[in-house]
């Protein structure tokens, strides 16, 4: 799907799984679902804000915010591989294993069950943010199921074709609560970009409206190709 990644699913982590995100990539501005099991058959685990994990939960009606991993598949094959980075239906997410690529925002937010009467052995299956995952994650293959596969191109004219080698990632206080919450994603997404070796430039677009740009250029590693071609999926962020 992407540069021969294969991306075959969405879900979200487990508390097994939770513990081998980073920390700096599970901090965030509000709690958010995992689809383990709370303390009880009302309850279900979640991230709190620290990236701190929380094994009791919170009330299963409560809405929290919602970021699901990718299932993927070729990794080794693709021109990607651990730590990078791509944007998958309008999200951009981090590949932290073989297999899971996490969002590094999110989606959006949703009640894990809205009744509160989720039971242990079906919490997750029969849950509401599950149907939630689920749209999204169909709304975001739709335009590859759409669009007709290109022809072959040559290796000449597949460089031609792929442009800049640079993605801009625009920040906007208008999509915030706050404006302080906006500093915090900025803050999260460079220090993941510097992790890993990511060159990238950050700039003011518009003071009077707030909107800030981080311009990353993506990594090549290919000596035939120009950089990282990603198949962008849904609208861009801007």
């Amino acid at each position: 799907m992407t540069n021969g990644l294969k991306i075959i699913g969405a879900t979200l982590l487990s508390q097994n799984e939770v513990g081998e995100i980073p920390l700096e990539l599970r901090r965030y501005n509000d709690w958010w679902w995992l689809r383990s099991s709370g303390f009880d058959g009302h309850s279900a685990a979640c991230v709190r804000n620290d990236g701190s994990i929380s094994m009791c939960g919170t009330s299963v009606s409560v809405c929290n915010t919602v970021r699901p991993v990718l299932q993927i598949k070729n990794l080794n094959s693709s021109n990607l591989q651990v730590g990078d980075i791509f944007k998958f239906g309008g999200n951009w997410f981090n590949i932290v294993t073989d297999e899971l690529a996490f969002c590094i925002s999110n989606i959006g937010t949703c009640e894990f069950r809205k009744d509160g009467k989720a039971k242990d052995a079906d919490k997750y299956e029969k849950s509401d943010v599950k149907k939630f995952v689920d749209e999204w994650f169909v709304d975001s293959m739709a335009p590859y199921e759409e669009t007709p596969a290109p022809a072959q191109l040559s290796t000449e004219e597949q460089v031609k074709s792929m442009g800049s080698t640079y993605e801009s990632i625009i920040f906007s206080k208008n999509d915030y609560g706050n404006e302080a919450q906006m500093w915090d994603d900025i803050r999260d997404m460079i220090r993941i970009l510097s992790k890993q070796d990511y060159q990238f430039k950050f700039y003011c677009a518009d003071t009077f409206r707030g909107r800030y740009v981080l311009q990353l250029k993506l990594k090549c590693r290919d000596e035939n190709m120009c950089g990282v071609t990603l198949d962008m999926v849904g609208e861009d962020t801007e």
